[in-house]
């Protein structure tokens, strides 16, 4: 009778064992898991060579405002000598063309240097025409034209200047990553900022005979007096 007892004792911790053992193995594997994602958030594998993972290209697209105009204005000239250059228009349904500027791409066709400008080129389109700040950018439709000389630029007016022909629909363009917004270059033909329509730096960025390094920064009274005069004495 004490031999059978004990071997009913054994045989329940037996049962016992594997009941935990059945509970213990799901949980574990599930444990694993979850410090397996955890780990894998905290530490991402590194791509292939020195460094982990490289990114595709740098800087692929231009943020608004005076930052972005001002940045890619300058690359416009930087680029003038070698990108190519085209006139870049906005319209909707109800208006025709208006002008809003120039771009170039250094390493490439000119529609790529709008893809990669859109936003910016949308924002100033929109503070340039009072009439296309009540329409949504969606709305817009863009197009490339020839180059545009200085005089045209100088003396053109939304109200009372046609547009010119050749004009061709860009709407679909899509950017491209084999392309690099660095040399892309935008030159608006009226700079949408207050600060850059009073000074004369504003006029002296729109002609395209001027190359270098272009530099926004305010001037003094003196300073701006004494380009006005250079400007008076050299016409």
């Amino acid at each position: 009778l004490r031999i059978y007892h004990q071997a009913h004792i054994e045989r329940r911790e037996a049962m016992q064992l594997r009941l935990v053992a059945l509970i213990a193995i799901p949980v574990t594997h599930a444990l694993i898991q979850t410090v397996g994602v955890s780990n894998r958030r905290l530490f991402p594998p590194l791509q292939a060579g020195f460094g982990g993972s490289k990114k595709t290209g740098s800087q692929n697209f231009v943020k608004p405002g005076k930052k972005g105009i001002e940045q890619q204005w300058e690359r416009f000239f930087q680029n003038s000598d070698t990108a190519e250059e085209s006139s870049i228009w906005a319209r909707t349904e109800d208006m025709d063309w208006l002008l809003v500027g120039s771009v170039n791409c250094k390493d490439g066709p000119s529609i790529h240097a709008f893809a990669k400008q859109k936003n910016l080129i949308t924002w100033c389109a929109q503070e340039q025409h009072h009439p296309l700040r009540s329409k949504n950018a969606n709305q817009l439709e863009f197009g490339l034209g020839p180059i545009l000389d200085d005089d045209f630029v100088d003396n053109y007016d939304a109200q009372s200047t046609s547009p010119i022909d050749d004009i061709s629909s860009i709407q679909n363009a899509k950017p491209s990553s084999d392309f690099s917004i660095l040399n892309c270059g935008f030159k608006p033909y009226k700079s949408p900022l207050n600060e850059h329509k009073a000074s004369l730096g504003s006029a002296l960025l729109n002609r395209s005979t001027g190359k270098g390094s272009v530099k926004f920064k305010k001037k003094s009274k003196e300073e701006e007096q004494q380009q006005e005069e250079k400007a008076a004495a050299s016409t």
